[in-house]
């Protein structure tokens, strides 16, 4: 029997993106970025934004409810390699400072974890 991978293929991006609660990709108007967004269980919230060489961003969050966090980056072919620059379990709140050498666009997400709606609130600063 043959089995065919082109069904996956198209069905595989249908499910990655029904994880996502919602997306989001930062426009830099200004030095800063803060906004509010309900997760709802099981689901993620990321918001991204480029992050040019050597620039900071201050950033921090608090939640209502327990989250899966961290601060990612996609490199390679399609994205596929993924380096952290902080991961965290079941937290409700954490802050630091993103720095690098070379330009990116750095990735912020939160994975609610409980089974009830949570609310984060983000602040970045660059």
């Amino acid at each position: 029997m043959k089995l065919s991978l082109r069904p996956l293929i198209l069905v595989a991006p249908l499910f990655i993106a029904s994880a996502f609660s919602h997306s989001e990709v930062v426009s830099w108007t200004g030095a800063n970025y803060s906004n509010s967004h309900t997760v709802k269980p099981k689901k993620i919230l990321e918001v991204c934004a480029d992050v040019t060489a050597k620039q900071s961003v201050v950033w921090k969050f608090s939640a209502d409810g327990d989250v899966d966090f961290n601060v990612h980056r996609h490199a390679g072919p399609g994205g596929k390699h993924v380096f952290y620059d902080i991961e965290a379990a079941r937290v409700r709140e954490r802050a630091g400072t993103l720095t690098h050498g070379t330009a990116y666009e750095w990735c912020w997400m939160w994975t609610n974890v409980s089974n009830a709606d949570v609310s984060v609130r983000i602040a970045l600063t660059r």
